[in-house]
């Protein structure tokens, strides 16, 4: 790194100059990789190519300047792009040896050459006539289209078996970091693992020191009636919903990955219609009672307890009521009017490259505001997903829930700490990357089982990440 820091390219000749800034490029990208390791991908990283300044024979430079200004807009080299490296599984291989001035462009040849013939790179499809090619021929569209030819001629030049009559597609990027390579190589080698950020930064994840995250999270629960002692359904003659809305802001705040903070905020909103009205009229049309309130605030951090253990994570939360009577506002229950003290486990695990697990135990201990309330009591959350990943960008994912709740149960003569009530749900759900740091989350769930407790209706989950 000192060699890049103080290296003087006055008296350098073109290629000489072309050949340091690869070399430095390839080994800053390495470099950065290594300074923030364990890193499951390098956009995990904030400010990876366009934040982070570099110094390069003197100058303070991003990567993303030192391609365009020092390589690409200098040179005109579409070929380039072949030989720069970006830490992904989804950019070309790295070279096995440094780019000397003297065998510049036989170097540059070669791996433009090697990338273009390489089957995981190039995905042809014989049987439908069809081609997959990377998104980097999108990305810099104009950069193969020089002289008035296509990107497919630009391929073509490197390949023997021409791309003639093939319909044209693009595969998503695979931004996993490339800290692994199938053993096998070459153009029988398996494809590459289309990890993205749907499978790096699940809820076990944390991230880097200036890396954040915000959420938007919404939850409609209606019901029409709840179950007794035994189970039994009891009607309510009416219809009532319940809108959750959490905005969440989580921020990194240490270099490991170990330590996040973050801050919540929660509206609830609940209205009550007629038992054959639509949920959906909690948003669009009259109702019998509306109400919505800014519930509560909660402070949260979030911590890796074990190095080792990387995608197991704990997390608490407080949430302090900011709105005075939540259970009883207008003669009608909009949310808990009590302190609650939140904690979440988190782990997960992959099956293969295209299944993953996801585990969630979590304790809310609810806390009365005042003497007038009832007892605190605590609810246990045991969560299991279980997500499909048939595309990087796409996921689809089932899950079943287990929630008891423990409280202090009279008999008329004392009372003793025990169960009180509790609810089984089960759903599905998709996620979709709408761009690499935006997705969208839509999920389904219905109670199967229950004592005491909600109503059998649908849960629907709408939650919006950037």
């Amino acid at each position: 790194m000192r060699f890049i820091d103080e290296a003087s390219l006055r008296q350098a000749s073109d290629p000489e100059r072309i050949a340091f800034y690869i070399n430095a490029y390839n080994l800053l990208v390495i470099h950065q990789v290594v300074a923030y390791y364990p890193v499951n991908s390098p956009q995990a990283i904030n400010g990876f190519f366009e934040k982070h300044k570099q110094k390069v024979a003197g100058e303070s430079i991003t990567l993303n300047e030192l391609e365009q200004k020092k390589l690409l807009m200098p040179t005109q080299d579409p070929r380039l792009h072949f030989v720069l490296i970006c830490a992904a599984r989804g950019c070309p291989q790295i070279a096995d040896f440094a780019f000397r001035s003297d065998q510049l462009e036989a170097q540059i040849e070669q791996r433009t050459q090697l990338t273009l013939t390489d089957s995981s790179f190039i995905r042809v499809d014989e049987a439908a006539k069809k081609v997959a090619i990377s998104e980097i021929f999108t990305w810099y569209r104009a950069d193969f289209r020089k002289n008035g030819q296509e990107v497919i001629d630009f391929i073509n030049q490197y390949r023997t078996n021409k791309l003639e009559g093939y319909q044209i597609t693009s595969y998503p990027y695979d931004w996993t970091l490339n800290d692994f390579q199938n053993s096998a190589e070459g153009p029988d080698a398996p494809l590459p693992d289309d990890r993205t950020n749907l499978q790096v930064f699940t809820p076990s994840a944390l991230f880097r020191k200036g890396q954040f995250e915000i959420n938007v999270f919404n939850n409609l629960y209606t019901q029409t009636q709840v179950r007794d002692n035994a189970g039994d359904a009891v009607g309510l003659n009416q219809r009532q919903n319940f809108l959750n809305t959490t905005i969440q802001f989580t921020y990194g705040v240490s270099r490991s990955a170990r330590l996040n903070l973050g801050l919540d905020l929660y509206v609830n909103s609940a209205s009550v219609d007629n038992a054959s009205g639509s949920p959906l009229k909690h948003f669009f049309g009259e109702v019998n009672f509306r109400q919505t309130v800014i519930s509560y605030i909660a402070p949260r951090i979030k911590f890796v307890p074990f190095k080792k253990l990387p995608r197991f994570s704990i997390q608490s939360t407080l949430l302090i009521p900011v709105a005075d009577d939540l259970e009883n506002r207008a003669g009608r229950f909009v949310t808990h009017d009590r302190y609650t003290w939140l904690t979440q486990l988190f782990s997960d695990f992959n099956i293969g490259p295209k299944f993953q697990v996801f585990i969630e135990e979590a304790i809310f201990y609810r806390i009365r505001r005042n003497e007038t309330q009832e007892t605190n009591f605590v609810r246990l959350f045991y969560s299991a997903f279980l997500s499909y990943f048939p595309r990087p960008r796409v996921t689809f994912f089932g899950f079943g829930q287990y929630a008891p709740r423990f409280e202090r149960l009279s008999n008329g003569f004392d009372s003793q700490f025990g169960l009180s009530q509790w609810f089984f749900q089960v759903g599905t759900g998709a996620k979709y990357q709408l761009r690499p740091q935006l997705g969208l989350e839509l999920s389904y769930g219905n109670f199967i089982g229950l004592r005491r407790d909600g109503a059998a209706q649908p849960l629907i989950w709408v939650r919006l990440s950037y």
